[in-house]
């Protein structure tokens, strides 16, 4: 297959993006017009993908690689993209056209980043997806948390791109190529000529920058603080699509670049790896049991998260690369459903005492958040336990027994946290509380986010034997 039609997806959300910029420009203030494009690109390039699923090949001089395994990350990007829109249609009263533009380009970002086989096309795709979301976390005019928000996203991702940027010219300059398969055979090669010897202190200082840079975009400790400011002060639609999209394209690209490309040093990055993923959990847990707003809540759950994806780029073998992309899928309907009901309290301060009573007014939108909770604690018969099964699972099968117990345990502190926010719901609710607006779009995005995560609860083989045989 040529280049352009590998990357048809990208090209049909891309069109997308220019006819809503376009259309912005000659039809100014027609929001629904940008909203109208926005679903149709997505619903086009999801049908892309499922056209095309079974295509492989290189692109671009070997930059970019598409098999099945990185089109399970495209239905990802995709899914939140639209699920994102639902909420944004309902969220923003005031229009901001511009605001499905970003969300377009921001998930090609998240495609391309995901099929990166070359180190430069990650640094590009990274940045393809960072500079829409700052702007994104800024796009409430006139209020200060959101514009403290885009500043603080917007210098600490540049900071943390100068030191990927950094290890990249380092990995040039001992490689003579930035290839990513070209490095796995050269460290392959000089590992067996070479038994028992370990990398040298360029390649160190290399690997340790970009692992800095990756680290920040997936908010893994120690690289984690800036997620909670963000979460707090970016709009409600905004931070359901940081708290899944970009996670997944950059778990993606740290598959790639540890498991695959650094193969040949496994020994020096596991040990490293393995202690954030450790630390992720707990860390996330534990600051977690203490918050009070909610989105600070579900932004410490999201980087304890993180660390249970760790889990399963540590445990390095077939069910956990099934397991990950399976996980990030569950993930991404929890946590986008719980951000989908905040949105309907319209409350960006939403606090404990804010949803207290829901259940009484609202009992569909209670028993729907009872079920993200549920499955975010992984609690059975939900996906989240299935994908937490699984993630262990595989670490016990690679031998890391004592990783999957602190796994257990991680599980086991969160669901006090997730159970508070379903005991709240269900107390007594203040007379004065207000309804709930009637919202179509919240409603459908709730409805496809329920019934998914317990569909993949139930019946989980259905995506995990496409996942095993993606890859």
């Amino acid at each position: 297959m040529t280049d352009l039609a590998l990357i048809l997806p990208e090209l049909t959300l891309t069109t997308g993006a220019l006819l809503v910029l376009f259309g912005e420009a000659l039809f100014p203030r027609r929001v629904r017009l940008a909203q109208g494009i926005t679903i149709l690109a997505l619903l086009l390039g999801l049908l892309t993908v499922l056209v095309g699923f079974g295509a492989q090949g290189s692109a671009f001089h070997n930059m970019l690689r598409i098999t099945p395994y990185e089109r399970l990350f495209d239905l990802i990007f995709i899914l939140s993209a639209l699920l994102v829109t639902f909420i944004a249609v309902d969220y923003f009263t005031d229009g901001l056209s511009e605001f499905y533009f970003l969300v377009l380009i921001a998930t090609v970002g998240m495609m391309l980043l995901a099929k990166s086989i070359d180190l430069v096309m990650v640094f590009l795709s990274l940045e393809l997806i960072s500079f829409p979301l700052f702007v994104l976390a800024g796009i409430l005019r006139g209020r200060p948390r959101s514009l403290e928000a885009s500043a603080k996203l917007f210098v600490l991702g540049a900071f943390s791109s100068s030191f990927l940027l950094l290890g990249v010219v380092l990995i040039l300059a001992r490689f003579g190529t930035t290839n990513i398969s070209d490095i796995t055979r050269t460290l392959l090669l000089q590992a067996e000529n070479a038994p028992g010897g370990g990398p040298d202190p360029l390649l160190i200082s290399a690997v340790l920058l970009i692992g800095f840079g990756l680290a920040f975009k997936i908010a893994a400790v120690p690289f984690h603080f800036w997620t909670p400011d963000v979460f707090e002060g970016a709009p409600m639609p905004v931070v359901a699509l940081l708290a899944s999209g970009p996670k997944a394209a950059g778990l993606a690209a740290v598959v790639r670049f540890l498991n695959f490309g650094l193969a040949g040093i496994r020994g020096f990055w596991l040990p490293l790896i393995t202690g954030i993923a450790i630390l992720t959990m707990f860390l996330g847990n534990l600051v977690a049991l203490r918050q009070e707003n909610l989105k600070r809540l579900l932004a410490y759950s999201a980087i304890a998260h993180v660390g249970y994806l760790l889990v399963g780029v540590i445990a390095d073998n077939t069910m956990a690369y099934a397991s990950i992309p399976f996980y990030l899928l569950v993930y991404t309907l929890m946590n986008t459903g719980a951000f989908a009901v905040l949105a309907l309290v319209g409350d960006e301060n939403a606090t404990f005492e804010g949803i207290r009573g829901l259940a009484s007014k609202n009992p569909g939108v209670a028993l729907a958040m009872t079920l993200f909770m549920a499955s975010l604690a992984g609690i059975p018969v939900t996906g989240g336990f299935v994908g937490k099964f699984y993630l262990f699972s595989a670490a016990i099968k690679a031998g890391l027994v004592p990783i999957a117990i602190l796994g257990l345990i991680n599980s086991v502190i969160s669901a006090y946290y997730y159970l508070k926010v379903v005991l709240f719901m269900y107390s007594p609710r203040p007379l004065e509380s207000p309804e709930l607006p009637k919202t179509a779009f919240i409603a459908v995005a709730l409805w496809i986010c329920g019934l998914f995560v317990l569909y993949l609860g139930i019946y989980p083989d259905s995506f995990l034997v496409l996942a095993q045989s993606a890859f």
